[in-house]
């Protein structure tokens, strides 16, 4: 950072000292060029510094600026969609450190929630999402539909899935449609399926099958979509990190 401090430094200084050169060493034949005679020489001779230093500042404003432009970062943008219950809200919470509230009600959802927060060093947008779901009220319905509408936005779509309920029981048809109509206006989004609630289920050979079940059934409905799977537990780091490391990989 300080190297990038003095590099920066330099050019201004570099940029400023050209234009007092340029008036010092040419000066007296670019401002005879300019029109300047012994009569008005004096008054001459200051416009054609003015020039120069203009000249000089102006270059500088331009670096400077081309610089700001160059450094200014792209906020990554992460929806939480898909199935309800599996843990979205408390993700971010878990993911950032923060304290997100979920809704009107504990542990329901019914509307886009939005908040910047950061993720390591990246300045991440998080949007929390309601659950899709066939019993869904008329408040979620509203948030749904919101949802759907504005998940292109997203660079990244976390998509929950509940593996310790059926995948048919999950709206997953809804949810797939969803993800393709969201592609169709962004093809650069990214979708990780986060195979959640895997702690409910406590036989691991179980487990192990179930987690499989879910990966090849839903590799099968992605198509196009390019899929990354992570299978999480909200109360274990390691699964936590996972899913960190997923969305903050450039792939």
């Amino acid at each position: 950072m300080l190297l990038k401090r003095k590099s920066t430094v330099k050019k201004i200084v570099v940029g400023v000292l050209s234009g007092i050169t340029q008036f010092l060493y040419f000066g007296t034949s670019n401002s005879n060029a300019a029109g300047c005679n012994t009569k008005n020489s004096e008054k001459c001779f200051l416009k054609y510094a003015k020039t120069c230093l203009d000249s000089s500042f102006a270059a500088v404003s331009r670096f400077l600026g081309t610089k700001k432009e160059v450094g200014k970062k792209h906020v990554k943008t992460v929806y939480m969609f898909g199935s309800p219950s599996t843990g979205k809200s408390n993700k971010i919470n878990k993911l950032t450190g923060s304290n997100f509230e979920t809704g009107e009600m504990y542990g329901v959802t019914t509307a886009v929630n939005c908040v910047d927060t950061y993720l390591s060093k990246d300045k991440i947008k998080f949007c929390d999402t309601p659950g899709l779901h066939k019993n869904a009220n008329k408040d979620e319905l509203q948030g749904i539909e919101e949802a759907k509408k504005r998940l292109h936005e997203a660079d990244v779509v976390i998509v929950g899935i509940n593996v310790s309920k059926k995948l048919e029981d999950q709206s997953i048809d809804e949810i797939m449609q969803s993800l393709a109509a969201s592609k169709s206006k962004n093809d650069k989004q990214k979708f990780i399926f986060d195979l959640a609630r895997s702690d409910k289920i406590k036989d691991e050979t179980l487990k192990a099958n179930v987690i499989n079940n879910f990966k090849n059934a839903l590799k099968e409905r992605c198509d196009s979509l390019n899929c990354i799977f992570v299978v999480t537990d909200t109360d274990s780091a390691e699964s936590m990190e996972r899913l960190k490391k997923e969305l903050l990989s450039k792939k």
